[in-house]
Order: structure tokens, then sequence, then C-alpha cells
């Protein structure tokens, strides 16, 4: 079976994922058409081959350095495996433990977190950061932080208060195109149920600290460097993928308004 997604004008088809326990009904605005998907000017397609627990063990263990192949670590076992190298071409292959995806119950949301899809960004100017993503004024505003910093907060205040539209609690790809900076909604959300397929102009990152006080401040090009690179996702011991990520926020960080929002829990 195929499914077609459209992620910030770039196709997705997914081929032999069975039982898409998948169309969860915050994700349809992702998906799309055949006749759509073709239309679009960048398309990739993931091959899914279910692999049996000791399968997918060999590949690990066979793995070496040179390769670029990574493996997400499911709750008892290897859930999938694949080789960050592909994500450069239009085909990639994921090995799915079928063992897994039985005791899991998976759906697109998970599928998508675990497969490494920032890599695919990351060959095609853009990066994915973890950020709840507003949308205000026909644009983008986006808070940044740790977990349990007050990003979701933050975003249903500026929804209570100026009517701002949640589009994603979680995560947010940025991407340049035609010399502006966009974000762009994905089908990721973590707990949260939002995930809003829109792109809007980026305005502004905001960089939240929990503090006694509340304080703006405009951020040096040091900060701004690292409160995004803290941020984005990528693998960590990638040279490849960490070289792409410093050219991303280093072009991002000469143009973009980002502060520092230290504010108090009431």
């Amino acid at each position: 079976m195929e499914y077609y997604f459209n992620i910030a004008q770039i196709g997705i088809r997914i081929n032999g994922f069975r039982a898409m326990k998948i169309i969860e009904s915050n994700l349809i605005p992702f998906i799309t058409s055949l006749e759509i998907y073709e239309s679009l000017q960048e398309k990739v397609t993931i091959l899914v081959k279910e692999v049996s627990d000791f399968e997918i063990e060999e590949m690990v263990h066979a793995d070496t350095e040179n390769n670029r192949n990574y493996a997400s670590f499911g709750h008892k076992n290897y859930a999938v495996f694949f080789s960050a190298n592909d994500w450069k071409q239009d085909q990639i292959t994921i090995y799915l433990n079928e063992d897994c995806y039985k005791e899991a119950s998976w759906n697109i949301n998970q599928f998508f977190s675990v497969i490494g899809l920032h890599s695919l960004f990351l060959h095609r100017n853009g990066m994915i950061l973890h950020a709840s993503y507003i949308a205000h004024d026909n644009g983008a505003i986006l808070f940044t932080a740790p977990s349990q910093t007050g990003k979701s907060t933050q975003a249903n205040l500026w929804k209570q208060h100026v009517g701002a539209e949640i589009i994603n609690e979680d995560r947010v790809l940025i991407c340049k195109k035609d010399m502006t900076w966009y974000a762009c909604g994905l089908p990721m959300c973590g707990s949260s149920d939002t995930c809003v397929n829109a792109s809007y102009p980026l305005k502004a990152v905001i960089e939240l600290k929990q503090s006694k006080e509340n304080k703006i401040v405009q951020l040096m090009q040091l900060e701004k460097y690292k409160a995004l690179l803290l941020g984005t996702q990528y693998h960590l011991k990638d040279r490849n993928e960490e070289t792409l990520v410093c050219k991303l926020i280093s072009n991002l960080i000469e143009t973009m308004e980002i502060v520092r929002y230290s504010c108090c829990q009431e």
C-alpha cells in the first residue's frame, strides 16, 4: 500500500507500511493525492521493509562508522534501521522491526519521528527545530527551549490574548526559499495533537527561560547560534549533518530577530 504526503512542498511517498493506524485526523492535511505528489518539484520515496528482530540486530552490529547508518531503539529492541546517506537521494529504505511494530501500535507521528526525517530536510536547505510554532499577522513566531520550560504555555497565551493560531506545539521545519526564511508545519507533534500543514514567513525566534521576573533581551550572534543549535535536530556524531546545521544557522542569524524572554510562571 502507498501513502502520499506533502510537507513544505516536498512530496513523500511511503511504500510498504501496512495497516496505517496512521491516519490520525490531525494529520489528514498532510496527506495528498498521487496527482499532487507527482506535480511537486521535490519528491522522495520511503520504502519500508519489515524484518525480524534477529535481522535488524545483525544490521546494527555489522554497521561501521563510515556507513552513517542509524538505528532507533524501541521499548525493547531496535525499532528501525536506515542509512543517513540515502536521504540525499530520492529514495530511502527503512528497515522496520516487525516485532516492535506489532507491539507498539505505530502511527505516522511515531514513524516520522524515528526514521531520521530531519536528514531529508538538511539536504534540502531546511532544519527541524524543537519549538512551539504560532502564526500571527501572516508571519511565524517560534518559541524554543528545553522541554517543560513553557513553550506550549506561551503559544496558548498568544492564542488566548491576540488570536494567534497554533501550528505545532513541538517541532517546526525552518527552510529558506527564494531568499526568504519560512516556518513550515510538520506531521510530528510529540504528545500534542496540534500539527497544522501551514507555512509562513519567519518573523522571530524567541528563546524562553524561566525566571523570577519578566525580561526581554536581544541576543548577540553567538547567543543566537547557541539557542538554535541546542534545539535543532541532527545526529550528534555525524560530522556531515553537523556541518549542514552550522551553515544553515549561520545564514539564519544574519537576518533573523532572535530574543530571549525570561519569564516568571505567573
